[in-house]
């Protein structure tokens, strides 16, 4: 149940909001915290060791993190919204509290069908049942049925359900950090995305923040598959 609301309802929502009030690049450089914090529980509540040099990492990602916006304050550029960055960081803990559960459910070794099926079936169930009361059924009579079935396979099937079970076998074999490191190349494909797909811009000062965050996540190599 905890692993359901943390990384199937409540990192999921505060991914929504943030990215309602905050650029791809800008919300994809703050979920690069999820790797240290993900650590940290992980080693408060598995006791699973730190990876080499995490302190260090986690510098260097904070430092990345920070820099994009201390130069758009200097340029008096937009900054991004209080909104978003605390929305991003309720996710942030969402899925990093998700990544300790789902370690400690794959070392329990129970079968898919509890752990991914039914958990991502109820997590289907109470968006639906929102996006009802939300928007009301009219609101999905005007969609497109191709449309639909569309969003159903790719997201559902592919996203939802695929990542759930990817992330189920990966657990089973390697601790939380080293899982979330290797999570970190999110951070390369959404901002070369958000540019190609989006045209969002791409600074100079942000390259270099993303380039200091993948230097702070690869100093976690140090971990040793379990």
């Amino acid at each position: 149940m905890l692993d359901t609301v943390l990384g199937l309802f409540l990192g999921p929502v505060a991914f929504y909001f943030a990215l309602d009030a905050l650029s791809v690049i800008s919300q994809t450089l703050l979920f690069a915290l999820v790797l240290p914090l993900s650590a940290l529980l992980a080693r408060r509540l598995l006791g699973e060791t730190l990876p080499r040099g995490f302190w260090l990492s986690f510098g260097l990602i904070v430092l990345g993190l920070l820099l994009p916006q201390l130069a758009m304050a200097r340029m008096d550029g937009p900054m991004d919204e209080v909104r978003g960055v605390i929305w991003a960081l309720v996710g942030v803990v969402a899925f990093a509290g998700a990544g300790v559960s789902g370690r400690a459910i794959a070392q329990r070794g129970w079968p898919a069908a509890l752990t991914v099926g039914l958990t991502t079936t109820v997590s289907a169930l109470v968006f639906g049942a929102l996006a009802l009361i939300l928007f009301g059924p009219s609101h999905f009579h005007l969609l497109s049925a191709a449309w639909v079935v569309g969003v159903i396979v790719i997201y559902g099937i592919g996203l939802s359900l695929g990542s759930e079970l990817a992330l189920r076998q990966a657990y089973r074999h390697w601790s939380v950090a080293q899982v979330s490191l290797w999570g970190s190349l999110t951070i390369v494909v959404a901002v070369i995305s958000a540019a190609l797909v989006l045209g969002e811009a791409i600074h100079p000062v942000t390259v270099v923040g993303l380039l200091l965050v993948l230097l702070g996540t690869r100093m976690g190599t140090g971990v040793r598959p379990a």
